[in-house]
């Protein structure tokens, strides 16, 4: 999976879905990336606070199966992370996890609206999930 995205333009926020993963093992993830300053219990799901190497601080929302099939939503709040995209991020997940992972196709402001990315099998799809 050596495909990257050719997108210069940072999405505002971040999100990927991984198939059946545990709490935990996001939060190994996570630290490889960021220094981990918090994390609490929520409505929403597990809250991480979080700082990247120039060390400023975002959030990053955890949910446990939230969509059919056990897929844990992994929400960057605020994009001040290494990846432009979701498909960026989505890649990345997946090279570590070695688990299904789904992202959307593209910003939530028009464009490519309700694709998904599939990333399974060392490979990518395009799927319609819902």
């Amino acid at each position: 999976m050596t495909e990257q995205n050719n997108s210069t333009e940072a999405f505002p926020d971040i999100e990927i879905y991984v198939k059946r993963v545990e709490l935990d093992a996001i939060r190994t993830w996570l630290s490889k990336h960021f220094e981990i300053t918090n994390s609490k219990d929520t409505r929403e799901g597990v809250v991480f606070d979080l700082k990247n190497t120039a060390k400023e601080a975002f959030q990053c929302v955890v949910a446990e199966n939230v969509v059919k099939g056990g897929f844990a939503s992994i929400w960057f709040k605020k994009n001040v992370t290494q990846w432009h995209t979701d498909r960026d991020c989505a890649i990345d997940a997946y090279a570590y996890f070695q688990l299904e992972v789904r992202c959307s196709t593209g910003g939530w402001e028009g464009e490519d609206e309700g694709g998904w990315f599939r990333f399974v099998d060392d490979d990518i799809k395009t799927v319609n999930w819902f």
